[in-house]
């Protein structure tokens, strides 16, 4: 029985391997703490391939196993073909929410995301074929959890150097093989003819070769999603601006009694380190605080310096969820200005 929840873990992972679910878990892990994040995940994983699990028990009910085994099969191919699909900017941007807390913001994100994407098809295609539906769910919903962790780790760490075509194509070939030879040990031999055999492999070849161009064009031209981008730029964005913070305060000579940690200054310090550090329990509280700026010493051309980068950084996250964030540096750079 174990072997329904490997087959269904390992699926899973492979398909979500350089998918949206891994740069969206990505994204929320920006913002959230990272216990919440995948708390989210799995929650909205758990309620989404429900569905589809339910789907396919209902499915292989009334329909016979040799045709269950062909539909398994042609699915199969059908979404080695999909994962090598480029997604495109609306594609990635389904799963925004806003306006809930952070579990429930990134349940409804991943529930809404994955509604009909191949992740929630496969895992019908192999609640037809199980023989344990509840192993198999659980079994999907521990890939998409060990995929989003994955990604989260992964670009922390090498951000934009994750090979998202070699992880593609070999999350391709697996489906791909896995798809033939269910097809192979299903399809009547009567239809097993040359012409048939023939016909089936230049349809898929076709297919493959037009998804392959798009993601192999995308990469020749060094182009990236438009998700990525958006994590890289902001991730610059941090970067920058924790090289830049430092000179704002012009020192204990200059600012009589430092506030330390009260001190807006020490406050964006805090949040921005925390920011490039991935899974942090910092809470975005500062704006309860009541600061004391009068009276103290800032280089008032670096603030704007600062001010100017952040607006920058917002018109790039405008209508997503990590503005919460950058709203936040904002309202305290002001107070530096006030």
């Amino acid at each position: 029985m174990i072997n329904e929840f490997i087959k269904a873990f390992s699926l899973i992972f492979l398909a979500e391997m350089g998918d949206k679910t891994q740069l969206l878990a990505l994204a929320f892990a920006t913002q959230y703490r990272l216990i919440s994040v995948l708390t989210g995940i799995g929650i909205g994983a758990f309620l989404n391939h429900s569905l589809a699990i339910a789907l396919g028990i209902y499915i292989s009910s009334f329909i016979d196993g040799v045709i269950i085994q062909m539909i398994a099969g042609a699915a199969f191919v059908g979404f080695s073909i999909w994962t090598l699909r480029v997604e495109d900017e609306d594609d990635e941007d389904s799963g925004k929410t806003k306006g809930f807390g952070p579990v429930l913001t990134v349940a409804v994100a991943f529930f809404i995301g994955e509604l009909g994407d191949k992740t929630q098809l496969t895992a019908v295609a192999l609640a037809i074929d199980s023989s344990v539906p509840v192993l198999t769910l659980a079994g999907t919903v521990s890939g998409m959890l060990a995929t989003g962790l994955l990604g989260i780790i992964v670009g922390r760490y090498i951000g934009g150097r994750i090979p998202e075509l070699t992880v593609k194509i070999f999350a391709s070939v697996i489906f791909m093989g896995l798809g033939l030879v269910k097809l192979y040990n299903s399809v009547p031999v009567r239809y097993l003819t040359t012409t048939n055999i023939v016909l089936f492999l230049l349809i898929v070849s076709v297919a493959l070769a037009m998804s392959t161009y798009s993601i192999v064009r995308m990469k020749r031209q060094g182009m990236e999603s438009a998700l990525k981008a958006r994590f890289r730029e902001l991730q610059e964005y941090y970067v920058l601006m924790n090289s830049k913070i430092d000179s704002v305060c012009l020192g204990t000579g200059a600012c009589v009694n430092c506030k330390g940690p009260d001190c807006p200054v020490d406050c964006i310090k805090s949040l921005v380190r925390c920011r490039l550090r991935l899974g942090t329990d910092m809470e975005l509280d500062y704006l309860s605080q009541d600061f004391e700026t009068s009276g103290k010493s800032f280089d008032k051309e670096k603030v704007i310096d600062c001010i100017r980068l952040t607006e920058e950084a917002m018109e790039i996250e405008r209508n997503s969820d990590e503005t919460r964030e950058l709203e936040t540096v904002m309202a305290l750079l002001r107070e530096l200005l006030d």
